[in-house]
């Protein structure tokens, strides 16, 4: 979209009625997701959020 400076993700499962999130796997299937969102040039930004420039080389590059 023209104008857009930013695109900010907080990975993770959406689905939080299972018993996942008080499990180790919460943080496994998170680091996973985190890492395909970093895959197309989303960087970490603070805890688990994630930042992307729209007008980044990495993104075009993907």
């Amino acid at each position: 979209m023209p104008g857009c400076r930013a695109v900010v993700s907080a990975p993770g499962i959406s689905d939080l009625a299972t018993s996942v999130r008080q499990s180790d796997e919460w943080g496994r299937v998170t680091t996973r997701i985190r890492m395909g969102w970093q895959h197309i040039g989303f960087r970490l930004y603070r805890g688990n959020v994630l930042l992307l420039s729209p007008t980044s080389l990495d993104l075009e590059e993907q």
